[in-house]
């Protein structure tokens, strides 16, 4: 153990006190209800978020295309993409309209 000066000794403990408190999960549990105060989580507005990114995935990305006809997608149903599947498969990727071609400047592989 350091033999400090009590002044500095005191600093010391102020500030393990300070990181302590913080590290603490009450600590966190009050940040997080201030967040929340500031914008709350709406869980209809998020699962409508979801199912409509899912189903424009399985409409517009080829990779995904493969779950087009199915009636309700969910998070699970879409397989788990690993960066050696984005190498692979990297134009597969690339939403398209309907006519399957990308929208003019929206991707460039220069």
């Amino acid at each position: 153990m350091l033999n400090l000066p009590s002044d500095l000794a005191r600093d010391f403990q102020r500030l393990r006190e300070r990181i302590t408190r913080k590290a603490s999960s009450a600590w966190f549990r009050e940040r997080r209800q201030e967040l929340e105060s500031l914008a709350p989580y709406d869980p209809g507005r998020g699962r409508e978020r979801l199912d409509q990114l899912l189903a424009t995935a399985s409409t517009k990305v080829p990779y995904y295309r493969a779950f087009r006809d199915r009636e309700h997608l969910s998070l699970g149903d879409f397989p788990l993409t690993r960066k050696n599947d984005l190498r692979e498969h990297f134009v597969d990727f690339i939403s398209r309209d309907a006519t399957g071609r990308m929208a003019p400047g929206a991707f460039s592989l220069a």
